[in-house]
């Protein structure tokens, strides 16, 4: 049966209702109970009954099933029967949950959505943030362009919401004294903490990662790089530029329209694998460059993946491929992906602590892997990606080739193109070689040695080969130089010596454990500072800063400031 107020009560709620005496905030947190008695006062007690029944039914019932229904959707990966079972909850809802109900299911939804229990402001706390990303999302304005006003909100409350969920995972699986003293987590701990030591102090995502982009797409190359030094700039000043970054990607047509999550798009890692451990932020001084480095490289990977992956699917879409096939979205995101450093290990993914703790860069080599060989062996990849991904490699060849031979051009001697040597797609000046292969020289010298002593070995029948040096031992050589800083300990003194092929000892070791790259490489060039300028080194040391990898081989003199 229909209800309705006569005239005179009706325009007391009106007039309460503009006053700001009736506020609805107020209303949603009253139980039924203190709802009722409120408008008793100035409806009668009848009267209060059915209107308190209306409103629960047709306003505030609606509004928290609505509300905890989006908060189920808002972020995936809650499993299906979890998702069936809250949905059907919610469904079934016939009154208003007062509030200790309420937070009793928000923290039943967090618990099962997240996979760890929350305290009920936490789970308020969550429920608030997923509303504001969706509050935010209705708001932007569509035509505007990337980096607006409207998406930037979006994409920060997004941020926001995700960092409040992964501090709150991160302190329910901090491990204990106890755990954290484990031979297996300790071993884990120490390699990414080395490796993040190492890796720090450069801008050097665009010279190795990122070096594939720019023969193919210069103009995000460029505009991804620009921006990283803003990034680290504004990380040296105690900033996060992470985050923004983040809520500029996050607030692309693109990532509203879930493309880069069909893409299955890198973008919204922890941090690449060069960075596995964040504890040298908290070093005091050097924190705030380790920092600035860290975030300049997690930055870079996020933006110029979704930058490059803009330009691919636009480009695509001209040549009249369906982007919107789950397929071809798939086969394209692995494309971006291995482009910029970011391959997949297939079933090692489950294992990716052991494998980060073993090898520096696990999923860059595999990047470098499809790179090299267009993806022809991804029987995933549609053949209109792999022709895309052919295309990439010519461009890339012929690029790097042109630098390779205007360098050869200037100075004869300071090229060699044969495929079979370490200086490979290497410039040499004097002692220094810098590398323009993006680390992908090393697979194409180990195929070439391995062809060469298969050729002299097996088709000729001679005992003759590259080096003398057995096959087993050129594999055991490439993957030896791929291990982590704290595997290679191991492995200089199984084989009784180091990569410069010294004794190993205990401060030498230790030494390149804590050292980062970039202070290595300069101790070399001030050590062959007889046969370098002072514009010279800066230039070698800028390009390494970069990461275009130079190295500099000097014989060991007496005095000599070594490492």
């Amino acid at each position: 049966m229909a209800y309705c107020l006569i005239k005179s009560l009706a325009d007391k709620v009106t007039e309460k209702l503009k006053s700001g005496e009736i506020n609805p905030e107020k209303l949603i947190s009253m139980t039924s109970e203190e709802r009722r008695a409120y408008f008793a006062e100035f409806l009668g007690e009848e009267n209060a009954k059915s209107t308190n029944a209306l409103l629960e039914s047709k306003l505030l019932l609606k509004n928290q099933q609505a509300g905890l229904v989006n908060w189920a959707k808002t972020i995936t990966g809650l499993k299906p029967e979890y998702k069936r079972d809250i949905l059907a909850k919610v469904e079934k809802m016939d009154r208003v949950l007062n509030p200790a109900e309420y937070d009793s299911f928000l923290n039943d939804l967090a618990e099962k959505r997240l996979g760890f229990s929350v305290t009920e402001a936490e789970a308020n706390s969550i429920f608030d943030l997923s509303q504001g990303v969706k509050d935010t999302r209705v708001k932007i304005d569509r035509n505007s362009p990337s980096g607006s006003l409207s998406r930037m909100d979006y994409g920060i409350s997004l941020v926001n919401f995700q960092n409040f969920i992964r501090e709150r995972r991160l302190d329910a699986e901090r491990k204990t004294i106890a755990e954290m003293a484990k031979p297996g987590n300790l071993l884990i701990s120490a390699s990414g903490l080395s490796k993040s030591v190492m890796a720090s102090l450069d801008n050097s995502f665009f010279g190795r990662q990122g070096w594939k982009v720019i023969f193919d797409d210069p103009k995000s190359w460029t505009k991804a790089y620009l921006k990283s030094w803003g990034d680290m700039k504004d990380a040296m000043k105690g900033g996060d530029p992470i985050d923004l970054c983040k809520a500029e990607v996050y607030s692309r047509e693109n990532a509203i329209n879930g493309t880069y999550q069909k893409m299955k798009l890198d973008i919204g890692i922890e941090g690449e694998e060069a960075f596995p451990s964040a504890l040298p932020e908290r070093i005091p001084l050097l924190g705030r460059l380790f920092k600035a480095s860290e975030q300049a490289f997690n930055g870079a990977a996020v933006r110029l993946r979704a930058y490059y992956a803009d330009r691919v699917l636009e480009q695509a879409q001209r040549g009249g491929v369906d982007i919107s096939d789950k397929t071809m979205l798939e086969g394209y995101g692995k494309l971006v992906n291995s482009m910029t450093g970011r391959g997949n290990i297939g079933s090692l993914e489950s294992q990716g602590k052991w494998v980060n703790a073993t090898l520096f860069s696990a999923k860059f080599l595999k990047s470098n892997l499809d790179t090299l060989t267009a993806h022809v062996f991804d029987k995933d990849v549609p053949l209109v990606v792999k022709k895309k991904a052919a295309t990439n490699l010519v461009k890339i060849v012929a690029g790097t080739s042109s630098i390779l031979f205007l360098a050869k051009m200037i100075n004869p001697d300071s090229v060699n193109f044969d495929p079979r040597s370490s200086d490979l797609g290497k410039i040499k000046i004097g002692n220094t070689r810098i590398s323009v292969g993006f680390g992908a020289e090393s697979i194409i010298t180990l195929a070439s040695r391995l062809t060469d002593k298969f050729y002299t070995s097996y088709i000729k029948g001679e005992k003759t080969g590259y080096g003398q040096t057995k096959m087993s031992d050129l594999l055991l050589s490439f993957a030896g130089n791929k291990l982590s800083p704290l595997a290679g300990i191991v492995r200089d003194y199984l084989r009784e010596a180091t990569f410069d092929y010294q004794k190993p000892t205990i401060l030498k070791e230790a030494s390149g454990l804590v050292i980062p790259i970039p202070v290595q490489t300069a101790v070399d060039l001030w050590n062959d500072r007889e046969n370098s300028s002072t514009i010279a080194g800066f230039l070698y040391q800028f390009a390494d800063f970069s990461g275009l990898s130079t190295n500099t081989y000097v014989p060991k003199k007496k005095g000599a400031f070594n490492l």
